[in-house]
């Protein structure tokens, strides 16, 4: 395998700006680099593109640009320059693909929130130390995600957050075991989203539900490092946060009575 950079490629398939204006030896400049790149790089070599890729003002028109890079070989990794302006509406158009993705899943429902909108409380902390049997027994609990002003300034060192929620039922709510035999559902669904993000470029931070499941018996309890750092999700309440103010300027309950449950996660990036 061989590592490849390139920049300056100034593809214009959806824009009129032909690179031969520059002179003779730019035209026909895309077809010479198909034709250098098919003789020069293999389907297991890396090109890492260093910026300056397509001359489109948008997004939409810098797809036949990526299209052609796309059908190119080798794994390419891309990066932004002074003259990608398309670059800046990428985002928007993740989220019109996340939205998408969003709605296949068996959410009850999801809302974008500022992360500085989110009550954070020292009391919320005390309530788990004080009520929550798991208080100290893993790395998704406190004490081990530390403390409440690290875990706030964590949270809002990110600009975004997809609240997502789901809705389950159970026999009898009461039965904590019944009612927890619930979350692992809504945890799939939790890493499906997780899953979304990092396919648009971005690494989330997930807090979830309750303590975590994954193992029999917490790494934290032996001392040693989490087994699974990359699958374990803190629980929402671990970082002093109170849902419920958030939930209700949403007009969602987080208690709807009988046997329904509501389960819910914080997804920052």
């Amino acid at each position: 395998m061989a590592v490849f950079v390139i920049a300056d490629l100034h593809l214009s398939h959806d824009a009129d700006k032909p690179m031969d204006v520059f002179g003779a030896k730019w035209e026909n400049h895309t077809e010479k680099l198909r034709e250098n790149w098919r003789t020069t790089v293999k389907d297991t070599d890396t090109v890492v593109i260093v910026g300056d890729i397509s001359w489109g003002l948008r997004f939409e028109n810098a797809v036949e640009d990526l299209a052609f890079i796309h059908s190119l070989p080798g794994k390419k990794i891309i990066s932004k320059g002074n003259h990608d302006l398309w670059w800046s509406t990428l985002s928007k158009m993740n989220k019109e693909f996340l939205e998408q993705a969003l709605q296949e899943l068996p959410l009850y429902t999801y809302a974008y929130i500022d992360p500085q909108s989110i009550e954070f409380s020292q009391r919320i902390r005390h309530i788990c130390q004080a009520e929550c049997p798991m208080y100290g027994k893993t790395w998704a609990c406190p004490p081990a995600v530390g403390e409440v002003e690290s875990c706030k300034a964590k949270c809002l060192s990110y600009e975004n957050c997809l609240l997502i929620g789901t809705i389950t039922e159970c026999a009898d709510v009461a039965d904590i075991n019944e009612t927890l035999a619930t979350r692992g559902d809504h945890e799939d669904v939790t890493n499906q989203v997780a899953a979304l993000l990092k396919e648009q470029g971005v690494q989330p931070y997930v807090l979830s539900t309750e303590a975590c499941a994954i193992c029999d018996e917490c790494a934290y309890l032996q001392g040693k490092p989490c087994r699974y750092p990359e699958r374990m999700h803190p629980c929402v309440e671990s970082q002093g946060i109170n849902i419920i103010p958030t939930l209700e300027n949403l007009g969602l309950d987080f208690y709807y009575g009988q046997n329904i449950i509501t389960w819910y996660s914080l997804l920052f990036f």
